[in-house]
Formats: C-alpha cells, sequence, structure tokens
C-alpha cells in the first residue's frame, strides 16, 4: 500500500469478505462432510 491511507477502506472491506466467503466454505465442506459420513454409516 506503501503508505496510501486512500486504500485502507477498500483494504479493510476486501478482507471482511474475503474472511465471509472462506467461513462459507468451511461451514459447506463440514456440513457435506458429516452428512457424508451419515450416509456411509447408514
Amino acid at each position: 500500500m506503501s503508505g496510501d491511507l486512500s486504500r485502507l477502506s477498500f483494504a479493510v472491506s476486501l478482507l471482511r469478505s474475503t474472511r465471509r466467503v472462506i467461513k462459507q466454505n468451511l461451514w459447506v465442506s463440514v456440513t457435506g462432510l458429516l452428512r457424508l459420513n451419515k450416509l456411509s454409516t447408514s
């Protein structure tokens, strides 16, 4: 960023949206694995 504070708000919003996508991906993956595990044990 080389000291440009005007881009700070963009960086923070990018960080938040990236974090949200990562959480969604983890949630879908864990839920899918639990369902697959439940199906395989039935």
